[in-house]
C-alpha cells in the first residue's frame, strides 16, 4: 500500500466502509439477541430455583406423611395386638396368645410390636400369631 497514492487509498477505504454498512444491522441483532437470551436465561434460572424449592417441599411433605402413616400402622397394630391378647385369654384361660409383626429381614419374629419402629413398615412381611400354654408354644403364620 505504500506505492499507492493517498487518493486511491481513500477511495478504497470509502468502498470498504460502504460495504461494511450492509452488515451494520448484523451486530445490532446479535447484541439484541444476546441481551434477550441473557434475560430469558435469568428468568429460567429463577424459575428453576423456585421449582427446586417446590420439589424439596413436596419431598419433605411425602417423608412427613410416610412417617405419619408408619406411626398410624404401628399404633393400630399395638391396639389390635392388645385386644387379641385379651380376647384370647378369655377364650383360653390357661393359654397365651400374642399377635406379632413379622419382618422381611429376619425369619424370627420381633416377639412383640414394641420392637417395631415407625419408618420401617416397608420391612414388614406380615402378621403372625404365637399361641401356647405352660408346656408348649406354637407359631401360626
Amino acid at each position: 500500500y505504500s506505492k499507492i497514492s493517498a487518493k486511491v487509498l481513500m477511495n478504497k477505504l470509502a468502498k470498504c466502509n460502504d460495504n461494511l454498512k450492509e452488515f451494520s444491522h448484523v451486530n445490532k441483532k446479535a447484541i439484541d439477541q444476546y441481551i434477550s437470551f441473557s434475560n430469558e436465561r435469568s428468568e429460567l434460572l429463577g424459575r428453576k430455583q423456585e421449582l427446586d424449592k417446590g420439589g424439596q417441599a413436596i419431598r419433605d411433605l411425602i417423608a412427613h406423611l410416610d412417617r405419619k402413616k408408619d406411626e398410624a400402622i404401628v399404633r393400630t397394630f399395638k391396639g389390635i395386638a392388645k385386644h387379641f391378647k385379651e380376647v384370647f385369654k378369655k377364650l383360653v384361660p390357661k393359654g397365651k396368645g400374642v399377635l406379632v409383626i413379622r419382618k422381611k429381614m429376619s425369619e424370627a419374629s420381633s416377639g412383640s410390636s414394641s420392637d417395631s419402629k415407625a419408618g420401617q413398615t416397608e420391612n414388614f412381611r406380615g402378621v403372625g400369631i404365637k399361641v401356647g400354654d405352660a408346656t408348649y408354644e406354637y407359631w401360626i403364620k
